[in-house]
C-alpha cells in the first residue's frame, strides 16, 4: 500500500517524541472538509513511561475522537532502546481504527530542515504529526522482527539479540587487545615482534613473562613449554630462540613498576574470559540460525561460514521487505552515495552506510574470503582494482555490493548458490584455469571445510570443496 493512501485513512495524527523514559506528543487533527482549516488540537502532552502514564495519554487522545474523527495514527521516530517498550504498549492496547507506525528518522531530518523548524522535544512531536498528516509521502519503517509474534516465534528476534552481542563482545575484545598491544609496546616490544598479540602463545607468555626482563630471567625450557603447550604443540624452538636474542638487547628499563606487570596480567585475564564468553554466544547463535533452513543455504555462497550466515539471519527476518537486489544492497548500505551540486558535478561518493552496520560488517568480511576464491568475485575485483593499490577498497566494496545481490537471490528463492558452467566460460582463462586447481570433488564423509556447489557442462551440480583454508570464522 503506497504512503500517500495510507495516510488519507486517518482524521487524527499524534507526533511523539521519545526520550529516556518519557515522550513529548502533539495532536494534530485533519478536516477532510476543505472548506475548514486543519489544526492542532493539543500542542503540548508529556507523560512518562509508566502504565498509568501510557494509559492516561491514550484516554487524552481518544477524547478527540467523534463521529467525523474516529481515525488515528500514532507515529515516532526510531529510538532504539527508548521507543520500543512505548512503540509494543500502544500496539498492545489499540483501539479500531487506530495504527501506530514508526518513521524514518533521515526523512524527518529533511523535512524539518526543509520546512525551517526548530530542533526540540516539544517542536519535534509537532513537526512529526504535521508532517504524516500533509505530507502523503512520509516514509515509514517497518520494525516487525521485534513485535511481530510469527517472526518471533522463528527465533528472528531472539537470533537479532544474540548477533548484537556478539558483535558488542568483538568490540570489547579488540579494544582490550588494543590497549594491551599498548601496555607490550611500553614494557615488552620484542614479544609482539616474534608472536602477534592475538594469538594464544602470547597470552600465555605475557601471564607468565610480564616484561622482557622476565624472559631473560627464565631458561629457555621453561619458556618454550609455555608456547608449546599454549600453541598446541606448534611452536617452534627458533622462535623462542628470538625472543630471547631481542629480550637480552632490550632499552626497558629494569625498574617496571609492579603495578604495570599486574596490569598485563589483569588484561591477559580479561582477555581469556571475553574469548570464553564469545565463544559461547557464537555457538548460542550458530544453534539458532541453523533451525532456519535459509543457514545451510548461506554456507554454499563462498565467504559465508556459520557465523556470518547467523549473523546475516539476525539481521535479514523477511526478504520480502526487500523488492529487489538492488534494494537489498541499499538496505546493507553497500551502494554509492550521490554527489551533486547542479550540473556541474555528479559522481559517486562513498557507500551510503545505510541499514544495518552488522549486515554489512558480515558481507564485508565475507567478501575478503570470496574476492580470493569465488572466480566470478575475483575477476570482478580484478577488473575494478585494476592494479591500481589505491583501488583496493573501492574494489572489495563492489565485491560486498554483489554479495548482498547474491544473498538476496538465495533467500528470495530459497535456492543454493551453484557456479554456473555457462558463466565460468565467460571469465578469463586464467581466473578459470586457477579456480579449478584449487578445489576437489573427492570430499571425506566427514569434513569440516565447507561444501560449495557447481555445475559442468551438462547441468550435472557437483559439490567441491578449497584444498586451502576456507573462511575463518
Amino acid at each position: 500500500m503506497k504512503n500517500n493512501i495510507f495516510s488519507k485513512q486517518y482524521d487524527l495524527f499524534i507526533g511523539l517524541d521519545v526520550s529516556k523514559g518519557k515522550a513529548d506528543a502533539a495532536i494534530y487533527k485533519r478536516n477532510r472538509d476543505r472548506n475548514v482549516k486543519s489544526k492542532f488540537v493539543r500542542k503540548a502532552i508529556k507523560f512518562k513511561f509508566t502504565k498509568p502514564g501510557v494509559d492516561e495519554f491514550l484516554d487524552t487522545v481518544r477524547h478527540y475522537k467523534d463521529e467525523d474523527c474516529l481515525s488515528v495514527l500514532f507515529t515516532m521516530e526510531v529510538t532504539g532502546v527508548y521507543s520500543d517498550n512505548v512503540y509494543m504498549y500502544i500496539r498492545d492496547h489499540l483501539q479500531e481504527s487506530e495504527a501506530v507506525k514508526f518513521l524514518d528518522t533521515k526523512f524527518v531530518d529533511r523535512w524539518r530542515d526543509a520546512h525551517g523548524y526548530a530542533k526540540s522535544d516539544p517542536l519535534d512531536a509537532k513537526t512529526i504529526a504535521q508532517m504524516c498528516a500533509t505530507d502523503d509521502d512520509a516514509r515509514y519503517v517497518e520494525k516487525a522482527p521485534n513485535y511481530n509474534e510469527e517472526n518471533n516465534k522463528k527465533g528472528h528476534a531472539n537470533l537479532k539479540l544474540l548477533t548484537h552481542r556478539y558483535q558488542q563482545l568483538n568490540k570489547q575484545l579488540n579494544a582490550e587487545y588494543n590497549r594491551l598491544s599498548a601496555q607490550c609496546e611500553k614494557f615488552f616490544p620484542e614479544l609482539t615482534a616474534v608472536f602477534s598479540i592475538r594469538s594464544a602463545t602470547a597470552l600465555a607468555i605475557l601471564e607468565a613473562y610480564p616484561t622482557a626482563h622476565h624472559i631473560i630471567k627464565s631458561s629457555k625450557n621453561e619458556v618454550f613449554n609455555v608456547a608449546y603447550e599454549a600453541s598446541k604443540h606448534r611452536c617452534k624452538e627458533a622462535k623462542i630462540d628470538d625472543l630471547f636474542d631481542l629480550c637480552e638487547n632490550t632499552i626497558v628499563t629494569l625498574n617496571v613498576p609492579q603495578e604495570a606487570e599486574l596490569i598485563t596480567v589483569e588484561m591477559v585475564s580479561s582477555i581469556r574470559n571475553l574469548l570464553q564468553t564469545r565463544r559461547n554466544y557464537k555457538k548460542m547463535m550458530v544453534n539458532l540460525a541453523s533451525e532456519q533452513p535459509a543457514f545451510k543455504r548461506l554456507q554454499t555462497l563462498i565467504g559465508v561460514g556459520e557465523e556470518s550466515a547467523a549473523m546475516i539471519l539476525g539481521e535479514v527476518y523477511d526478504i520480502a521487505l526487500s523488492k529487489k537486489a538492488e534494494n537489498f544492497a541499499s538496505y546493507c548500505g553497500l551502494t554509492p552515495r550521490n554527489k551533486k551540486s547542479g550540473s556541474s558535478v555528479d559522481t559517486h561518493g562513498k557507500i551510503s552506510k545505510m541499514g544495518s552496520p552488522i549486515l554489512r560488517h558480515a558481507i564485508y568480511l565475507a567478501s575478503e574470503y570470496a574476492r580470493r576464491h569465488n572466480p566470478y568475485l575475483a575477476n570482478l575485483f580484478a577488473r575494478v582494482k585494476n592494479g591500481n593499490k589505491k583501488r583496493h577498497k573501492l574494489a572489495i566494496v563492489a565485491v560486498a555490493n554483489k554479495m548482498a545481490r547474491y544473498i538476496y537471490a538465495i533467500l528470495k528463492h530459497d535456492s543454493d548458490f551453484v557456479l554456473l558452467y555457462e558463466d565460468l566460460m565467460k571469465l578469463p582463462e586464467d581466473t578459470r584455469a586457477t579456480f579449478f586447481q584449487s578445489i576437489t570433488t573427492d570430499i571425506p564423509e566427514k569434513t569440516r571445510r565447507c561444501i560449495y556447489k557447481y555445475s559442468d557442462e551438462n547441468g550435472v551440480v557437483h559439490d567441491f570443496t578449497f584444498t586451502g583454508n576456507d573462511p575463518e570464522e
